[in-house]
């Protein structure tokens, strides 16, 4: 079921790493990186040990869990939300429907209901209903993420793909870390008929998620349409591969269900979205409560614990929010977020050849990803290590050629010596991103430095 709040400044698995990367960026104090910042006392308590529990106590859990949210927060549109995703985890989807209109009766302008509402009327067929729903939720303001996403994917489903082109574009642009929208653009292409754009888009989405077995699909289906047919059949082969071993999964996983098993992960999500509400309303301590209640019932659940993550950010308990995210990085080795996040936080701690390793781990990870570099380039900087943030530097601005970065890459040059790289490099920025003060500032400074040899010293 679709989760979270839709307003929350907490948006899923990108908000790590944009508070981290604010407080490396920020942070005051001292930049000697041979000096390591003592770490904030852990205050989190140790994790009990989960007592048995019934499908029926889980389900009592979560139930008064919602009853005591509409108390608490009387007249809120987020209870409701709460409860409604509760009804819609436990089957009862004409009750989710009503506990998300009155959501919406109490706050119109939460888009986030309008998309759970469009989800529950396509698992019916009804399309284009879903897509008046998306549609009316972009009318509200800026869309959240998935809005446009999800209408993508309705607009196809519909054998529209030239709209659904267009809403998966706007996704992209309002929210590039959409990245399943990739793949759906891709779809969009292919049906299109414009088949280097649908392998590029394709190629995007593998860049992120390498196993996705329906990119290896449409890799082969448009390469063979373009004559390349050894690189269709090399896609096709890894798609066959990587559908047996999803098959040969799922198979383990229904042999192995267990009622109670779900139905903490259930819980579990309800306590995250419970938490959440709390961390929005200033109740630091129930949020993580809660945060820690959804950990311990779902030993595998990732979403409690980037919130929890924020948590700890926001309150300087620097090294709570390191054993976290270490959690994290067990739980899901193959994500480069994970490593990032934590080089970002002991950067953040001083600990500097502990974060450049992390840091390098990441983008080892994903070495077409700009975040990495970008975080890096900072961290190198800040310990006084200008000749490698150089080489990161400009490989950030060669994956991601945009103002903002060949700012960066200005100061790095800068800090090495060659200002007349610096003035290049702010001169591309300039013209890349032409109303940033910052860059005009730097731009104005660096031409001001440059003064003209006299006619004797020019001979």
């Amino acid at each position: 079921m679709l989760r979270g709040l839709g307003e929350a400044r907490l948006a899923a698995l990108c908000i790590v790493a944009c508070v981290a990367a604010a407080l490396l960026m920020s942070r005051s104090g001292s930049d000697d990186p041979t000096t390591t910042a003592p770490g904030p006392a852990s205050n989190a308590p140790p994790a009990p040990a989960l007592e048995p529990l019934t499908v029926a106590m889980l389900v009592e859990e979560a139930t008064s869990l919602c009853r005591d949210a509409l108390n608490d927060y009387e007249g809120k549109a987020a209870p409701c939300v709460l409860m409604g995703d509760l009804q819609e985890d436990l089957g009862d989807h004409t009750e989710a429907i009503k506990w998300w209109r009155e959501g919406l009766r109490r706050a119109p302008g939460r888009a986030d209901i309008y998309r759970r509402l469009a989800r529950a009327v396509s698992a019916n067929g009804e399309y284009e209903k879903a897509v008046i729903l998306c549609r009316t939720a972009r009318q509200i303001g800026l869309p959240p993420a998935g809005i446009c996403e999800d209408m993508g994917s309705y607009l196809l489903e519909l054998g529209k793909p030239r709209e659904a082109a267009a809403a998966l574009e706007e996704e992209l642009r309002l929210h590039p870390t959409s990245v399943a929208s990739y793949g759906l653009l891709a779809q969009a292409h292919s049906q299109l008929g414009q088949y280097e754009d649908a392998i590029a888009n394709y190629e995007k989405m593998l860049s992120v998620s390498p196993r996705d077995k329906a990119s290896y699909y449409g890799l082969a289906t448009a390469y063979a349409r373009l004559g390349h047919d050894d690189k269709a059949r090399d896609c096709r082969e890894t798609f066959t591969e990587l559908r047996k071993q999803s098959d040969d999964a799922a198979r383990a996983r229904k042999q192995a269900y267990d009622d109670t098993a779900r139905m903490r992960e259930v819980v579990a999500g309800t306590h995250t979205q419970a938490g959440e509400i709390a961390h929005l309303s200033g109740r630091a301590d129930e949020a993580e409560r809660h945060y820690l209640r959804a950990s311990l019932l779902d030993p595998g659940a990732t979403l409690c614990r980037e919130y929890l993550i924020s948590l700890y950010i926001e309150q300087q308990r620097h090294e709570d929010a390191l054993g976290v995210c270490r959690q994290l990085s067990e739980l899901e080795p193959g994500n480069p977020r994970h490593n990032l996040n934590i080089g970002l936080i002991l950067g953040n701690m001083n600990r500097f050849p502990e974060a450049a390793q992390a840091l390098s781990q990441g983008i080892a990870l994903a070495p077409n990803q700009p975040e990495g570099f970008s975080y890096l380039t900072s961290l190198l900087m800040r310990a006084g290590r200008c000749k490698e943030a150089l080489v990161t530097a400009e490989r950030l601005v060669a994956l991601e050629p945009t103002g903002a970065n060949y700012y960066v890459l200005s100061h790095v040059y800068e800090a090495n010596g060659d200002m007349e790289g610096a003035r290049e490099a702010i001169r591309r920025a300039g013209t890349l991103s032409p109303g940033e003060e910052d860059n005009r500032r730097a731009q104005l400074r660096l031409q001001s430095e440059a003064t003209p040899a006299s006619p004797g010293e020019r001979e």
